[in-house]
């Protein structure tokens, strides 16, 4: 008997139990939203188009059966009751049908055909220039996808020859900033004066402009406005007691004779304006006296250690006028016992400070102590003591003109610093800018001044300015006439 053995082989299956995670979930309701959504907006969107082709239908049966009434009136009276052709047509009309509401504007315009010439009064041989009127019919309405309008315009001529209207022509003519037209723009246009009145609107071409042919004759009775949405607006303006000469006054129309005025309308913008709320240091006196004169022509300067020094023309103890000056810390506490005096002389004017980097101060000014006017410089240290016994004159001529307005900087490229001083100069019998530079001493560096304009013209150069970079380089402007 044989008997076989075989391995035998258990084989398990494990089933891996499959769920959905909340992230998948989410995931999956976002997409089921937006499809949702989609269709709504879909839907909306065509709810809203079928009413509107409904508007659309009805607004084009309004507009056909206004324009039939209109064919069949008798030439004279096609014309709008106060537009500037007169007529027994209403310029506007509201009209409701179906709980659906419909808005009309009618314009009726005379209309020049260059079959035979154009208007004389634009420089053709035309003296008939209402040939035919030009009749255009708007229907507007609001629906859910805003504000639509159908327009249809159509020509009624005279049954016989062109007749004469009368008046003469008004061109009005809108542009923008750039000088480029305005096309569509709004023209409404009123006068009170004409019989009857006349008050109605239009719409310029793409060139941006608009033409009435036969408009009534009228002495400044026109008053226009010229608008657009979203741009700004232009307007004529009545002469008043209050405003006589306005600078668009109301439009004249002469019979026979042209007309033409222009407004100037541009796209707005929104302007932002944001306000803060910022507390500012109390301001103080810088002069210490107590007494009623003026004090004037302030300057100011700082030294290395954030001191501040004040220079101004003072006018206490009834003097005609001399150069003080004060020191004060951060705090706005004065560092000395009393305002000082910069120099004895009077009439002292155009006081300018600076300061070196061993905290020196430099003062300059003007004064006619010797009987003209002269420039004049001091140096004095940080506890307000005069380095050089006394003032130095600047301007080195001894002639009688007049030197003013000195400027001063400081340059420092060694141990030593150097001043330089411009001012206003009428030696030569006219302003003229001078130079000069200074040692640390007082000393005058250059033999004569130096004249900083270089014309030898008899205009006046005046209002100096001065700055030296790192090589000890000066630099000077002014104002030259």
């Amino acid at each position: 008997m044989l008997n076989f053995w075989y391995p035998k082989k258990l084989i398990i299956l494990k089933a891996k139990r499959q769920g959905v995670t909340l992230i998948e979930a989410l995931i999956s309701i976002f997409i089921i939203s937006l499809l949702v959504l989609g269709i709504y907006y879909l839907m909306d969107y065509a709810t809203k188009l079928n009413n509107n082709n409904k508007h659309y239908l009805a607004a084009a049966a309004i507009l056909n059966e206004k324009m039939e009434k209109i064919r069949n009136l008798p030439y004279s009276q096609v014309g709008t009751i106060t537009g500037m052709v007169h007529g027994v047509i209403p310029d506007n009309e509201t009209i409701t049908q179906g709980g659906d509401t419909f808005h009309i504007n009618t314009v009726v315009q005379y209309e020049d055909d260059p079959f035979d010439g154009t208007d004389i009064a634009l420089g053709g041989t035309d003296t008939v220039p209402t040939d035919y009127k030009v009749v255009t019919i708007t229907v507007s309405w609001d629906c859910g996808l805003g504000n639509k309008k159908i327009r249809l315009s159509t020509i009624i001529a005279p049954r016989g020859l062109e007749t004469s209207a009368g008046g003469g022509t008004l061109v009005v003519s809108v542009i923008n900033a750039s000088g480029l037209p305005v096309e569509n723009a709004t023209i409404h246009i009123s006068n009170s004066s004409t019989d009857p009145v006349i008050d109605f609107d239009s719409l310029t071409n793409s060139d941006g402009k608009v033409i009435f042919y036969g408009a009534p004759t009228s002495t400044e009775g026109y008053n226009i406005i010229a608008s657009k949405t979203g741009y700004s607006s232009s307007y004529t303006l009545p002469r008043t007691p209050e405003n006589p000469n306005p600078t668009k006054p109301y439009a004249t129309v002469v019979e026979e004779q042209k007309t033409e005025i222009s407004f100037a309308i541009d796209l707005l913008s929104n302007l932002t304006i944001k306000t803060i709320t910022r507390t500012l240091p109390n301001n103080w006196q810088i002069n210490t006296d107590s007494s009623e004169e003026d004090q004037i022509l302030p300057d100011i300067a700082t030294d290395q250690n954030g001191y501040l020094y004040f220079v101004w023309q003072d006018f206490r103890n009834g003097s005609s006028g001399k150069i003080y000056a004060q020191k004060y810390n951060i705090n706005h506490s004065p560092q000395w016992v009393s305002d000082i005096v910069i120099g004895s002389a009077d009439n002292q004017t155009n006081p300018h400070i600076t300061s070196d980097k061993d905290n020196n101060l430099y003062i300059a000014w003007n004064d006619n102590s010797n009987g003209n006017q002269d420039c004049y410089l001091v140096k004095i240290d940080s506890n307000g003591n005069n380095l050089w016994s006394g003032s130095k004159k600047i301007n080195t001529d001894a002639g009688s003109t007049d030197q003013t307005n000195p400027q001063i900087i400081i340059s420092q490229i060694d141990t030593q610093a150097t001043s330089t001083v411009v001012w206003e100069d009428n030696r030569n019998g006219n302003l003229d800018i001078y130079v000069q530079k200074f040692d640390s001493s007082g000393n005058a560096l250059w033999a004569n001044d130096l004249k900083a304009n270089n014309d030898g013209g008899t205009t006046d150069q005046y209002s100096p300015a001065l700055a030296v970079d790192s090589n000890d380089n000066i630099y000077i402007a002014w104002t030259d006439k």
